[in-house]
């Protein structure tokens, strides 16, 4: 359970045995936290969802419009669109509490993410742990003092780069020193405005999808539907009764070892020791059995397994597809559906590879949603072509009042403008402004508490020219992504978009000739799989030489 101390500040939490939450008029709903079987719920700041990644249910919204109550015994929280017609509760303890003064909200939920309980995955992962080390994980005094000491996630890293930090540092001092003390990100259920949707690997959308793809995938890993979140150490499951191979060998014959590059590209797995290298992997059953699952957690092993055997599958699709092309042509319908579906997957995931989209708007009701991708940079010098492109669109008539801006935006961004790519629909109109200046006339914040803005362009032309501002406190965004009938929510359930909550320096910074992509750098400060992925994706590419952290 959480019982929460000082609500007013914000930030501070402690697990205890059961809590109650009242919501929907006072409708009160039991959790219990239990070592055996867990089961979790959320406590909901204002207009938020709260967490997810499998230790906290789908999050619940609420607007908070009535009475705050908080009884000496547990955390009770009610949400009245009326009185609240309860007397039994009306003491001197019973405070209406403002939610402005809850605090950052945000950190509070990110402090829970890094102290909260195992989830029943987790504590699996322990025991295998303790098995491994040679102790005994039925033994209550070896067992509790494990607990003690792992009961609680391993903390992410905040830090991923010492260059992209030293870049962030030339960009923006004030924003770069925010960074190094409180930079954090993580997981979330759904989309939150304020925060990110990172696009997924193609090959976990394969291995985790419903369709015939996924099933092939599954199949080859000897893996059912229904057991694929099964212990990986599991020899009639996992292969390694066959020597480190899954059971059925079809997409692991001599090209699987050169999945993910080759050369140089082997090498340049430096942020997780525990991934293999490919340059280290040979062809030999035994010894690919040691080499994935020896030192390597059991979660981490079945991550690279269903990973290289998601890239082999690709690869072997995609050369039946350019084998069935005649006259340097391919007739998709003549295609197994097995093929079409790939190539679909495929195409659709080159469109918006590795993007990392900043969430501007969100309806849950209307099912619409409006994200910018912040890592598609477009300039940084400003001509007068794009100039007018960003202050009045393609199609749009200049004013004569608008000429003295138009003079203005051209001398204040002289020397620098941010400009990007935001998103293939509405190119033509005029660019997104966002920035992180809380006092810039005209600019809205896209969340309560976000500290991240959009607007005020006048007002920021007028500061850079005043030396209040610098050029790169702020990007322009050209185009954006518009989602309707609930696109971005079925893009997540996909397995197409991982939603993430981070520090609003994750998304203000700029995306200009990072060493890191930025990309790659949120997913690891998201640590799990997540930067397991990260990493697995950097064995891809011989064009990054990134740096031992």
């Amino acid at each position: 359970m959480v019982r929460v101390g000082d609500w007013s500040s914000g930030v501070r939490a402690f697990w205890n045995v059961s809590f109650l939450l009242a919501v929907n008029h006072g409708v009160q709903v039991s959790h219990c936290f239990s070592a055996e079987r867990p089961h979790y719920s959320s406590v909901v700041p204002p207009r938020s969802a709260f967490l997810s990644d499998k230790r906290f249910a789908t999050p619940t919204r609420f607007t908070f419009g009535g009475t705050w109550k908080k009884p000496r015994w547990l955390l009770h929280m009610a949400v009245d669109d009326d009185d609240d017609d309860d007397d039994d509760d009306d003491d001197d303890d019973d405070d209406d509490i403002d939610p402005n003064s809850l605090g950052d909200w945000r950190a509070f939920r990110m402090s829970l993410a890094e102290t909260g309980i195992l989830t029943p995955e987790e504590q699996k992962q322990q025991q295998q742990q303790q098995q491994a080390d040679g102790s005994d994980p039925t033994n209550s005094n070896s067992n509790s003092n494990s607990t003690s000491n792992s009961s609680s996630p391993t903390p992410r890293l905040r830090s991923v780069s010492k260059r992209n930090e030293a870049l962030l540092m030339e960009q923006n001092e004030e924003l770069a020193k925010e960074y190094q003390t409180g930079v954090w990100a993580h997981k979330v259920a759904t989309p939150e405005v304020g925060g990110l949707v990172c696009r997924l690997p193609l090959e976990v959308e394969i291995y985790r999808s419903q369709e015939t793809i996924g099933k092939v995938l599954r199949n080859s890993l000897g893996l059912d539907d229904d057991d694929d979140e099964d212990d990986t150490n599991n020899a009639d499951r996992d292969g390694i009764r066959t020597g480190g191979r899954p059971s059925s060998s079809a997409f692991y014959d001599e090209d699987w070892i050169e999945e993910g590059g080759s050369g140089s590209a082997a090498g340049t797995n430096t942020n997780n020791n525990n991934i293999p290298q490919e340059e280290e992997i040979v062809d030999d059953p035994s010894t690919l059995s040691r080499q994935i699952y020896n030192g390597v957690s059991p979660n981490s092993a079945k991550t690279v397994l269903w990973y290289r055997g998601a890239s082999a599958l690709v690869k072997e699709e995609l050369k039946k597809i350019t084998d069935s092309a005649e006259n340097g042509q391919i007739d998709a319908g003549l295609l197994q559906p097995q093929s079409q579906e790939l190539l679909q997957l495929y195409l659709d995931n080159q469109e918006t590879w590795q993007e990392v989209g900043l969430v501007l708007e969100r309806d849950e009701v209307a099912g619409t949603a409006t994200t910018v991708a912040i890592n598609r940079p477009m300039a940084l010098q400003l001509t007068e072509n794009l100039a007018r492109m960003v202050l009045f669109g393609v199609f749009e008539q200049e004013q004569v009042e608008d000429t003295q801006l138009f003079v203005k935006m051209l001398v204040a961004f002289d020397s620098q403008c941010a400009i990007y790519v935001g998103g293939p629909d509405h190119q033509d109109e005029p660019s997104v402004l966002v920035h992180g200046i809380r006092d810039l006339e005209g600019a809205v914040e896209l969340s309560p508490g976000s500290n991240i803005y959009r607007g005020g362009l006048e007002a920021a032309v007028e500061g850079i020219m005043a030396g209040k501002y610098r050029p790169l406190d702020f990007r322009f965004f050209v185009g954006r992504h518009r989602f309707f009938n609930h696109e971005l929510d079925k893009a997540v359930t996909r397995n197409k978009y991982q939603p993430i909550a981070c520090a609003r320096t994750v998304a203000l910074k700029q995306c200009i000739a990072l060493p890191k992509p930025l990309w790659h750098e949120v997913l690891e400060l998201c640590g799990g799989e997540l930067k397991e992925l990260s990493s697995l994706e950097l064995m891809k590419r011989d064009d990054l030489q990134v740096e031992d952290e």
